[in-house]
């Protein structure tokens, strides 16, 4: 009888003990309780280095001295305007009709009175200006000679290289007004 007791006292530990062990003390979650006080602001970190300019990968060149052949065309050699700029980037080339001291910039293609420029009649047709790029090149054509004299009338173009794809709105910059450009390019006379 002593050993039938110990069996049944043996299979009864190990009946509550596989029972406890697949209890679970898992329940709903109860709510939230309120947020605690804010902790101690840390000290700060140590200055990271400085970055670059805001003009990543644009190239500019200085106002150019450009001349036009008798049939009003001009070639402007431009290094660093590659196919990949001609076909996801953007140029701008621009024509200070004065003089880096006292700058009138239009943006190209442009018509322009001759009058501005030159003591000509009211008469004579507007001064057109198309530029035509390709792989290191632009070209220049005018109905009117524009050349380049004595530091006034010069031409400069910027290259911009082509970035994130258009799912991202850009900043609102005119591309046709030179200061605007300047300003948002960081770009130095």
């Amino acid at each position: 009888m002593k050993k039938l007791t110990f069996q049944i006292a043996v299979i009864a530990f190990v009946a509550a003990s596989i029972s406890l062990a697949s209890c679970s003390k898992e329940g709903p979650a109860g709510p939230v309780g309120p947020a605690g006080a804010a902790g101690p602001t840390g000290a700060q970190g140590p200055a990271g280095a400085k970055g670059d300019d805001g003009t990543a990968n644009v190239i500019y060149s200085e106002w150019l001295d450009v001349s036009f052949d008798e049939n009003g065309v001009a070639i402007v050699p431009a290094p660093g305007l590659s196919n990949e700029i001609l076909n996801s980037g953007a140029v701008k080339i621009y024509w200070n009709l004065n003089n880096a001291d006292n700058p009138l910039v239009v943006s190209l293609p442009c018509s322009v009175l001759p009058t501005i420029l030159f003591d000509a009649e009211e008469t004579d047709p507007n001064i057109v200006i198309n530029p035509y790029l390709s792989a290191d090149t632009i070209v220049l054509t005018s109905n009117y000679d524009v050349s380049s004299s004595q530091g006034i009338s010069q031409f400069r173009y910027i290259l911009i290289p082509g970035g994130t794809p258009a799912a991202r709105k850009a900043a609102a910059v005119d591309w046709n007004n030179y200061a605007e450009v300047k300003k948002y390019l960081n770009l130095k006379d």
